[in-house]
């Protein structure tokens, strides 16, 4: 059993309370429900930064959030952003419902957040099915732009506006989900819960950063990220880091060195003036502007931006999630129900099948009948890969032998005696192949 983070359960224990549900719920519509599965039969965990996130099936479908970190005035936050958002209902926010005595692990209750399944994907996953149709990730640059202005004319932000908290539906629209940094207008609270992924936020921003204005670099990477790929959305598979659609965290903490701006500074030199502003403004933020003068998203879009501050700081970043060794089976262990970045090199590749015949891809870090760490691909992820030219036969020289890093819900399999680290992969970016620049640099799968 591994060490629950303080105060709340770890995703083990979650997991085994949810197989379960009439006894794990308070709630009687999930009582009546059944979770979604991996392919070994258990229930199946997704990450949703403080929490793990479970997909229960009855009558109707909910998406369950499960805390397994402490967030600051849980309730409370939770109070202000439901009453808010249930005054201003938008099609961008699924309906949800904060539930303080949510789920009973080990004879004691934990919140929950119970909110409508979204039948879709993340943004990340619909730009890497997009990249033959251009129009199609204008689309979503278009509806994301409507969106950041309209959470600017509710005096509310989001607080973490990154690629994994944006979903795709099925009919192609976006919506928002992971509300658990959310500022909505009379919020008493002095501090943010998080700062947000890497590569999405200001390097300025701090936790005292709370109020209406903490989305403005996030939603301006955001629409520049969509903007560049609509125009050449093979720089997608070009990108040197996964953390975010585009820009890696070095080129907007470096940007006068990044060899991405200065050729994106050639593709927008043949565009249109309006495309050309925009461009511009982007430019002027990440090179020139303090956190405090980040401009509007509207004034971002609409005019072209002159004034230069200054950034008032040295920048020092400090990472966002544990950095663990592949071979350190103890540290891993201990860190299941985290998300996590696993760095290590890899023994070998192996093609397996699920016991009801569907293929399934091992990356092994390490000796798989010795417990060691490995990351499983299942057949959705394997054919969305193939599509992207990623096939087992790519795979296996690009992977093997070579210093990878993996990031990703930490899990573990049990079988008998033997208990495996382990992260899936579902999510493009989620591997990185870490090659220095005479080799190319970096490969993102």
């Amino acid at each position: 059993m591994t060490v629950p983070a303080p105060g709340f359960p770890n995703l083990t224990d979650y997991r085994e309370a949810i197989q379960n549900p009439s006894t794990a719920f308070a709630d009687p519509e999930l009582q009546r429900c059944q979770p979604e599965l991996t392919p070994l039969g258990l229930p199946l965990a997704l990450s949703g930064g403080f929490a793990g996130i479970f997909h229960l099936k009855g009558s109707r479908e909910w998406a369950v959030r499960c805390f397994i970190r402490s967030v600051s005035d849980l309730t409370e936050r939770y109070r202000w952003i439901s009453d808010f958002l249930t005054a201003h209902q938008r099609p961008f926010f699924p309906p949800f419902e904060y539930q303080e005595r949510g789920i009973c692990v080990q004879g004691t209750w934990y919140p929950i957040v119970k909110m409508e399944w979204v039948h879709g994907v993340t943004l990340a996953r619909a730009v890497a099915r997009s990249l033959d149709d251009p129009d199609q990730i204008a689309r979503f640059r278009d509806h994301f732009g409507e969106i950041a202005l309209e959470l600017e004319r509710l005096g509310m932000a989001h607080g973490d506006l990154a690629d994994e908290n944006i979903l795709v539906t099925d009919d192609g629209k976006l919506v928002l989900v992971d509300y658990d940094g959310m500022y909505v207008p009379g919020m008493p609270f002095q501090h943010s819960v998080l700062l947000g992924r890497p590569g999405y936020q200001h390097p300025g921003r701090l936790p005292e950063h709370f109020d209406a204005k903490i989305d403005r670099y996030a939603a301006a990477v955001l629409f520049m990220s969509l903007d560049a790929l609509a125009l050449q959305p093979r720089l997608f598979e070009r990108r040197q880091s996964a953390d975010t659609l585009l820009f890696s965290q070095s080129d907007l903490l470096e940007p006068a060195k990044s060899p991405l701006l200065r050729e994106l500074d050639r593709l927008y030199a043949a565009q249109p003036i309006e495309r050309q502003r925009r461009w511009r403004n982007f430019r002027h933020i990440v090179l020139h502007v303090s956190y405090e003068n980040v401009p509007s998203f509207e004034r971002f879009l609409g005019v072209r931006l002159t004034t230069v501050v200054a950034r008032t700081h040295s920048v020092t970043v400090s990472p966002t999630r544990p950095l663990l060794d592949a071979t350190d089976r103890d540290r891993l262990l201990a860190s299941v129900g985290q998300i996590v970045e696993v760095r290590g090199v890899v023994r070998s590749v192996r093609s397996r099948f699920t016991f009801d015949g569907r293929p399934c891809l091992f990356i092994n870090f390490g000796n798989y009948y010795d417990g060691d760490f490995y990351v499983v691909i299942w057949q959705e992820a394997l054919e969305e890969l193939a599509a992207r030219k990623w096939d087992e036969a790519a795979l296996r020289p690009a992977l093997n032998g070579e210093l990878v890093s993996v990031t990703g819900l930490l899990d573990v399999h049990r079988a008998g005696n033997r208990v495996n680290p382990q992260i899936h992969y579902r999510e493009p970016g989620q591997i990185v192949v870490l090659r220095p620049p005479q080799r190319g640099g970096n490969i993102v799968i």
